[in-house]
């Protein structure tokens, strides 16, 4: 379980960060929790990270995130489980789940979205455009 913060990385001139929003990332590849967390904030994240989707919920409870990525091929739980789990919980019907995936095929995005994600991307996609969509979202409720 991590929680990182940027605010050594300063906020957008006139924000300030209680401004900043909450980004649980579900994901255990370093390499791209690395890169969401640094483009996030640009887009006014602090960042919370599960790298085996084994805390997931524990984090929701604690931290109270105001948005999810969620990886689909993690270690522990797959991507899919975690999603059927969330979307089971009233508690958590207004949270916005953004998959965010390496896996491809017929019907794999088709199912993520009928479980209730809000959206899917690629992982090849720009991680700017996702982060905007995520941003948006969270920004505008």
């Amino acid at each position: 379980m991590m929680y990182y913060t940027h605010k050594s990385w300063g906020s957008k001139s006139g924000e300030s960060d209680c401004m900043k929003k909450k980004l649980l990332i579900i994901e255990d590849a370093p390499e791209m929790i690395d890169l969401l967390k640094w483009r996030a904030q640009h887009h006014q994240f602090d960042c919370i990270v599960d790298e085996t989707g084994a805390t997931w919920a524990e984090q929701i409870q604690n931290q109270k995130p105001d948005a999810v990525i969620l990886d689909m091929n993690l270690p522990l739980m797959g991507g899919f489980g975690i999603l059927r789990e969330f979307r089971n919980r009233k508690d958590l019907a207004k949270i916005p789940i953004f998959v965010l995936s390496g896996i491809s095929g017929e019907g794999i995005e088709e199912e993520a979205l009928s479980l209730g994600a809000t959206a899917y991307f690629h992982k090849d996609d720009d991680l700017d455009h996702i982060l905007k969509k995520v941003s948006d979202r969270v920004h505008s409720a």
